[in-house]
């Protein structure tokens, strides 16, 4: 819409995804800036750089105290014009906007019988399967909707992870109990290219197609949380670590850039004791 309806918006958008992509950012990244920086284009009808500095922290207080809209919405908005500002060459006019202090939130965490009981629950064998590869092996949920069927290894039992985040490849260890179910899947579904067929575009899900199954599971399932797909990368992380899995293999296994990321999984885990590595998805079973 704002790129209709302001002048110079599709143009400076153009030049904003060029260079957020060649610089490495992830496409979520873009569309998070393009849409908080089209909020405030449409809502002054200019480009953010001809906005006066006032106005836009007027701005950023009316969506930081607006209803309904998340502590998340609001850092992609400052960071956004931010970037905006450094990346058309206009640094002069980098708003002092208040600086957000950098918080520590505790992920919210499945227990391995809650685990057990969500998993349980599709009648669908492609969606549980789904699910249980995404706690398995630690997955975000755009590397769930991108593997393909040749990213599988079954002979290594490992997954090849393409162009995550960062645009950076790995390989991933797949749990020993789920290596029949894949075998099956690819035989009785036939999948052309990606290992989940869906409704998207290149033939396979979409991010939204796997957010819907991930909620409908949920409301059928009877737990009193609301787990996201993510959530379940957050409890694989910290089953790990309560099943005594080697942080630094834990933090190649999820992909992480630095160990502090992992390291917060400390908090939330109860036990450490390093051994080698195997899959929690292994010891799932073995909980009475």
């Amino acid at each position: 819409m704002a790129c209709e309806q302001v002048d110079g918006f599709m143009q400076m958008y153009c030049k904003l995804k060029q260079n957020i992509l060649l610089n490495g950012y992830s496409q979520s990244t873009l569309v998070n800036y393009a849409r908080c920086i089209s909020k405030i284009s449409l809502h002054f009808n200019a480009l953010p750089w001809v906005i006066d500095e006032e106005k836009i922290n007027e701005y950023l207080l009316l969506v930081k105290e607006k209803e309904g809209r998340s502590m998340s919405y609001f850092k992609h908005t400052v960071y956004g014009l931010r970037y905006l500002f450094r990346s058309m060459g206009h640094e002069s006019t980098i708003l002092k906007a208040p600086r957000i202090k950098r918080t520590f939130n505790l992920p919210m965490v499945l227990s391995k019988e809650e685990c057990k009981q969500l998993f349980k629950t599709p009648q669908n064998s492609k969606n549980k399967l789904l699910l249980m590869l995404a706690y398995g092996c630690g997955l975000r949920i755009r590397e769930v909707v991108n593997i393909r069927v040749t990213d599988v290894y079954f002979d290594r039992r490992q997954l090849h992870i393409r162009q995550s985040k960062c645009w950076k490849d790995r390989y991933v260890t797949l749990p020993e109990l789920l290596i029949v179910k894949l075998k099956e899947h690819v035989y009785n579904k036939e999948p052309n290219e990606f290992l989940f067929k869906g409704n998207a575009a290149n033939g396979g899900m979409s991010t939204s197609g796997v957010q819907w199954v991930m909620r409908e599971i949920v409301r059928k399932s009877g737990l009193t949380k609301q787990p996201s797909l993510h959530t379940l990368r957050h409890s694989f992380a910290t089953h790990a670590i309560e099943d005594g899995q080697n942080l630094f293999r834990i933090k190649e296994q999820l992909g992480h850039e630095n160990i502090e990321t992992t390291m917060r999984y400390l908090h939330v885990a109860r036990v450490y004791d390093p051994k080698q590595f195997t899959s929690p998805f292994d010891t799932l079973f073995l909980v009475k």
